[in-house]
């Protein structure tokens, strides 16, 4: 059998050195076989027994229900069974323990041919460590290489077992990495009494026991082997209560021994079968140090070094090369510089630190003090980890849009990018996604369709498409978020709207007007609905928060309130020649100053019918020397632009329409002008802020929380008030130098709170 399901089993399924041998309730089958969908399949590039399929064990415990497959054969006939489980099995997540070709290859199939999601969970610098091993020449780096550039494109989540390798993920990816290292099993922890084995062996009661456990293969570009490090420390060292105990398998043996002849200490160096699960530990017990030597470069600092967990966990004494997490865990006096990929004098360092150990009491009192240590390392902490952080913690967000265009789209867009970033399996449930966020190797589109173009007609099918992927996903606990009430489901609920709070207005009459009555009938239906399952309430203003409230019965205790962010690089205060420049870029005069108003003209609740009326009056005075820049769009624009052909100042509005570029606009402007009759937020008038404009909005709406007492001036207390309006636009441009200063430090203080 080329990849073997490991067996249902609780005393050793697979063995390892110092395996406990727990295992998750796997379901086991042939990898040739159809079977229903397994939700996580974990192949393991490796056979039962090995340091890879212990990793696997627990890891197959943290995702719950899980079949795990062992490599069998050579590396062409495992490729082909592991490929062929996950076109048979179909699974939702394919987990892959080591980044080697079988298993990344697997990890390809899955993601061409599935919406499944695949997790990279690697421990070694692949391309580095083949490199270093010389195996399989130029061919072999080459390959090496591409296997762990593609492995990082493919991954939709990547678990690295150290820092050093997380960095190197990041340099050779750009991409961030879950960082869960070797552990070990809490049950074997702690200080035993190895005497009985030290008899057994031959070694004296005050002999010093410095040794390994693991397994051995030989470097031949190197020359190097684990375990020649404890024969160079007995050999080099002046003392002579000291004695070699080596714990290790493999082809490296036959050599460690032949070394030992030639450096004169066959006879002070045992060569012990290592044992697994419990008589594993009792081996170590036998020990009073343990050595932990890696090389300090890429492979070195890439590695956890899982035998120096359990050395740990063991209450070992451990001399180690000061790389990687050794460096991070162990105290200074049990640490040793070593220098690059090989460094020779690295042995004359440890026979000095060993020449220079305590009596055995003292070591392993010293030694004691590293389980406590090593409690973050054990499989049940790294389980919990790993469960939250990987397997049972998805994202999935519902909403219409997740677009960089401006509004709740732009929140929506902005958090989705964040979790992506921080490489989150995300799974997103709207109508459209920008091409960047829908092209990220660990975001799953689900798309929703949208009738007549219509987010009214599409709301249900929100709702259903929203409902019907959380539930899927339901096994793995996933985070889900909602937005108001377009989908009604027990999770938490950023809210960017409230529809109770406000009953449109509108121009048309008619059977539109009873369309829209209807709609947000419906939509205060789905809103009520969905925040009495909220578990959580997000709003983005304390006047939303209120909203909440008072309209909808919402307990302040289940409302969190969370401002905007801003995009800093894009929205910032502009000189005046930059002002002029961007002015030029749109057509407009360089040197005349413009007045936006940002909003959608569906209906009247952005006010343009009041900027309409209160623009009638000051274009009405020459000396009035601003020009209207309208961005937006609607049913009701058509209505706006034949008002402007019969007005006799019409050649002073830029009639702009909808702009994806609105901080292009806003930097060409000099104020901007927001008498809304709702706003939850504003993100418009928070943009124009952090550019540094004169911002006019209403003192009831969500940002104007935001603005100081010295910019009181620029909040409007009646929307509806043209005339008042156009007097406050007055008095600014009229003493506009006065305001600046304000402006600016207010810009300073919001463009300092990002979206992230």
């Amino acid at each position: 059998m080329l990849a073997r399901a490991a067996p249902v089993s609780r005393n050793g399924g697979g063995r390892h050195l110092l395996a406990a041998g727990r295992h998750a309730r796997l379901r086991a089958g042939r990898p040739g076989m159809t079977r229903a969908a397994a939700p996580v399949l974990v192949m393991v590039n490796g056979p039962p027994g090995s340091a890879t399929a212990e990793r696997a064990a627990w890891v197959a415990e943290a995702a719950g229900d899980a079949v795990v497959l062992h490599r069998g054969g050579g590396r062409l006939r495992a490729v082909t069974a592991f490929a062929l489980s996950v076109l048979r099995r179909r699974p939702t997540c394919v987990y892959l323990v080591d980044c080697a070709v079988p298993t990344v290859l697997a990890g390809l199939t899955a993601r061409l041919t599935s919406r499944a999601t695949v997790v990279l969970d690697t421990g070694d610098a692949t391309a580095a460590l083949v490199r270093s091993s010389g195996r399989g020449g130029a061919v072999g780096a080459l390959v090496g290489m591409v296997i762990e550039r593609l492995g990082y494109r493919l991954a939709t989540t990547i678990v690295v077992r150290s820092r050093g390798l997380a960095e190197r993920v990041r340099a050779m990816s750009g991409r961030n990495s879950v960082v869960i290292p070797d552990g070990f099993d809490p049950k074997f922890a702690g200080v035993r009494d190895g005497d009985h084995l030290r008899r057994r062996w031959g070694i004296a009661s005050e002999t010093i026991a410095v040794g390994v456990l693991g397994t051995a293969h030989w470097n031949a570009r190197l020359q190097w082997c684990y375990g020649r490090d404890v024969i160079e420390a007995v050999a080099r060292s002046t003392r002579r209560d000291i004695i070699g105990v080596l714990l290790v398998a493999g082809d490296g043996v036959p050599r460690l021994r032949d070394l030992a002849a030639r450096r004169g200490v066959g006879d002070r160096v045992l060569f012990i079968d290592p044992s697994y699960g419990a008589e594993a530990w009792d081996q170590l017990a036998a020990l009073d140090v343990a050595l932990s030597t890696q090389t300090n470069d890429a492979v070195g600092q890439a590695r956890t070094t899982g035998k120096l967990v359990q050395y740990m966990a063991a209450g070992k004494y451990v001399l180690a090369s000061r790389v990687g997490t050794a460096a991070e865990v162990l105290p200074t006096e049990m640490l040793l510089d070593y220098h690059g990929a090989w460094d020779e004098q690295y042995f004359e360092r440890l026979a000095i630190a060993v020449d220079g150990l305590p009596a055995r009491p003292t070591l392993r009192a010293r030694g004691a003090e590293l389980v406590a240590r090593a409690d973050a390392l054990s499989y049940e902490t790294l389980r919990r980890r790993l469960r939250d952080e990987v397997f049972n913690r998805p994202y999935v967000f519902v909403t219409g849009d997740f677009v960089k265009t401006g509004g709740m789209d732009m929140a929506n867009f902005a958090l989705a990018d964040y979790a992506v970033r921080h490489g989150r399996e995300v799974h997103l449930v709207a109508h459209r996604v920008a091409p960047d966020l829908a092209s990220a190797r660990n975001v799953v589109v689900h798309r929703v369709p949208k009738p007549a173009h219509s987010y009214a007609a599409a709301a249900p099918f929100v709702d259903i498409s929203g409902r019907r992927w959380a539930r899927r996903l339901s096994g793995r606990r996933p985070r889900v978020l909602v937005n108001g009430g377009n989908c009604v489901w027990p999770a938490t609920n950023w809210v960017h709207y409230v529809h109770a709070a406000y009953t449109p207005e509108t121009l048309r009459g008619g059977a539109a007007r009873w369309r829209r009555q209807l709609v947000h009938r419906m939509f205060l239906a789905f809103e009520r609905a969905a925040l009495r399952r909220a578990s959580l309430v997000i709003a983005n203003s304390a006047r939303t928060a209120e909203d909440l409230h008072v309209h909808l019965g919402v307990e302040p205790r289940r409302i969190r309130t969370i401002y905007y962010g801003i995009d800093a690089t894009r929205f910032y205060p502009r000189s005046p020649g930059e002002r002029r420049a961007a002015r030029q870029a749109l057509g407009w005069a360089p040197d005349v100053p413009v007045v936006a108003f940002v909003g959608a003209l569906g209906d009247l609740r952005k006010g343009f019918d009041t900027v309409f009326e209160a623009w009638s009056e000051l274009a009405a005075d020459s000396r009035w020397p601003c020009h209207l820049a309208v961005i937006g769009s609607g049913a009701d624009a058509p209505y706006w632009k034949r008002r402007l052909e019969r007005v006799p100042w019409a050649a002073g509005v830029h009639f702009i329409g909808f702009s994806s570029d609105v901080a292009g606009v806003l930097a060409a402007c000099d104020a901007l002008i927001s008498p809304t009759r709702y706003e939850a937020y504003g993100l418009a008038a928070h943009e124009a802020l952090c550019s540094g404009l004169a911002t006019f909005v209403t003192s009831t709406a969500g940002v104007a929380e935001r603005i100081p007492p010295e910019l009181k001036d620029f909040l409007i207390p009646d929307p509806r008030d043209a005339r008042d309006i156009a007097r406050r636009l007055r008095e600014w441009w009229s003493a506009r130098d006065r305001y600046v200063e304000a402006q600016l430090a207010l810009a300073q203080v919001l463009r300092r709170r990002s979206w992230d």
